[in-house]
């Protein structure tokens, strides 16, 4: 059967792409876009809170750099003075110089 189809019985039957989806990869069936998931034979909006975006795979959420999940929903990292956001991003560490005490940074 050509892309978009599927072999039923004898013949070739047509991929029935409910709305925000697609016919997937290989055009015998269909996913849902980018920013959506599936929900029974459709596709839901991902809700995306404040300071999140939608993940890698296009089906959930993640928090932007400085915030980490709470709840349904992104907190901003505290960030101590002599401190920067961390390499993940959801939290901090000491500058150059400076030790982590507790929730602070001491100098050396």
């Amino acid at each position: 059967c050509k892309r978009g189809y599927y072999k039923a019985g004898d013949g070739c039957a047509a991929v029935q792409v409910p709305r925000n989806a697609t016919v997937d990869v290989f055009g015998t069936g269909w996913v849902c876009k980018r920013g959506y998931y599936k929900a029974g034979d459709g596709c839901a909006a991902v809700q995306v809170p404040r300071n999140a975006t939608v993940d890698v795979f296009g089906t959930g959420w993640v928090c932007k750099r400085g915030y980490f999940k709470s709840g349904d929903g992104c907190a901003a990292v505290q960030v101590p003075r002599n401190a920067t956001v961390d390499v993940f991003g959801t939290g901090w560490e000491c500058k150059r110089g400076y030790v982590r005490d507790g929730d602070r940074c001491e100098a050396i």
